[in-house]
């Protein structure tokens, strides 16, 4: 009876088991056990010569059966590791904090308690999909720059091959931030690897397609989910804030508000959460333009949100056409003036949207109607008078500027690389003489932009 009682159990524990551990095993003996103190109980009823070789048999069968088993299980599934690569930031001794972030992923960052430089790890989860990162330097600014201010930038387009090639080297990356001055006085800044090759784009978040990952779409990873973080980073203490990460437990509404939060690793999290939601759910485009008041938002929700629809793009560019749905009239033309921002970051990132929703009006699914009329009437209005422009919207003339707005919307059609309708490209390529005659002294570099963008009413794309 108690040989059949742990035939039984032994069976039941066997078949309820996942895979192979050691109660696997546990239960696998049992049942030897007992298939062997059954085959001992039905050797007692025979007589004769055979009983000892049948009791004898029985016994051994229990160890057989066991290693049988063991000999024949599958070999364990792999255990999953997660890469790391481990670098610095040179030059950062000074600087405020700084982010590190791929399209969806934020890198951990912390300063070095004792060089005080800026120390960073990238998990090979978070930069397999990613082409660029990018590296953002204090709180890209609360307000406009005031002189004598720490610098606040950020270096996109930094090629996330540095991070995998170090990686696969096991070796530590080094980068240094090095800073430039252009010829109208304004400053630069990009970083160098230890060969002394730069990188990185100045705050122009449009970084060029790479041939080596054409296919790839950036795709959203789990933010942080099940990546065990080596013993190796045990000292690497990362920063608190960075529990905030815009995870699946955010609403959306959180992140919206969390936009304005004091962190800036906290605003980095929320923009990137809220362009991956809305890229996966365009239907949340609508949320995102309801939280945008362009006379009475604030700085960061202004630049939080353009990030975050650019970026949503970025994953899928034809969420053009829903961002363009869900901004009324008065948001397109307030994004378009929004181009020529005091502030160059909100200034650049209003000048993508632009040219975004510019190219969004020549595409055969893209913007379409009276909506892209709007878009495209404002964008030459913006170029060809944008003192009326501004006065049409009420808009404070000492946050804005009209040269400013003129490039801007100069470089935003520059952009689209002629991926204008047919029709407007000969009146751009006017309102873009005309700007170019009306501003003899623009300066070098804004001289070749309007140079290339010229020849769009010559057989440029469209």
């Amino acid at each position: 009876m108690v040989g059949l009682v742990l035939t039984i159990a032994g069976f039941i524990g066997t078949m309820n088991a996942q895979n192979y551990t050691t109660g696997v095993h546990f239960s696998a003996l049992v049942l030897c056990a007992g298939l062997a103190m059954v085959l001992v109980a039905f050797s007692g009823t025979i007589t004769g010569t055979w009983k000892s070789w049948v009791m004898t048999g029985a016994i051994a069968a229990a160890p057989m059966l066991f290693l049988l088993q063991w000999q024949l299980q599958p070999d364990p599934a792999p255990a999953e590791s997660s890469q790391t690569v481990q670098g610095n930031l040179g030059n950062s001794k000074g600087l405020p904090e700084a982010n590190l972030y791929t399209l969806s992923e934020t890198l951990y960052s912390r300063r070095h308690p004792k060089t005080q430089a800026i120390q960073f790890v990238a998990l090979e989860q978070q930069i397999t999909n990613s082409d660029y990162f990018s590296i953002q330097v204090g709180d890209d600014r609360d307000e406009p720059a005031v002189p004598g201010s720490p610098p606040s930038f950020t270096i996109h387009c930094v090629p996330t091959k540095l991070l995998k090639d170090s990686m696969k080297a096991k070796k530590m990356l080094s980068l240094t931030l090095q800073k430039a001055s252009e010829a109208s006085g304004s400053e630069t800044w990009f970083v160098q690897d230890e060969s002394g090759k730069s990188h990185g784009v100045f705050r122009r978040d449009v970084c060029p397609p790479i041939a080596a990952s054409a296919n790839s779409t950036e795709a959203p990873a789990s933010r942080h989910a099940g990546l065990p973080l080596p013993e190796i980073l045990s000292n690497l203490v990362m920063r608190p804030a960075l529990a905030f990460d815009g995870g699946s437990d955010t609403t959306f509404e959180e992140l919206i508000q969390a936009l304005e939060a004091k962190s800036s690793n906290q605003r980095t999290a929320a923009r990137l959460g809220l362009a991956e939601r809305s890229a996966r759910n365009p239907r949340l485009f609508a949320t995102m333009a309801a939280a945008w008041q362009p006379d009475v938002s604030s700085y960061q929700r202004t630049l939080g949100l353009l990030v975050a629809w650019n970026r949503a793009i970025r994953i899928d560019r034809s969420r053009v056409v829903e961002i363009a749905a869900s901004l009324d009239d008065r948001q397109i033309l307030s994004l378009i003036a929004h181009s020529g921002y005091a502030d160059e970051t909100i200034a650049s990132n209003a000048a993508n949207l632009t040219s975004w929703l510019l190219q969004g009006t020549n595409w055969p699914n893209g913007v379409k109607g009276a909506k892209a009329r709007l878009i495209i009437d404002s964008v030459l209005e913006g170029l060809r008078a944008p003192d009326a422009y501004f006065r049409r919207l009420d808009l404070n003339p000492k946050t804005y500027s009209a040269l400013a707005l003129t490039l801007g919307l100069a470089q935003a059609v520059e952009w689209s690389h002629c991926d204008i309708p047919p029709g407007d490209l000969p009146i751009f390529r006017g309102a873009v003489e005309d700007l170019r005659a009306a501003n003899p002294d623009i300066a070098a570099a804004k001289s070749r932009t309007l140079e290339g963008l010229s020849k769009c009413g010559a057989g440029g794309r469209g």
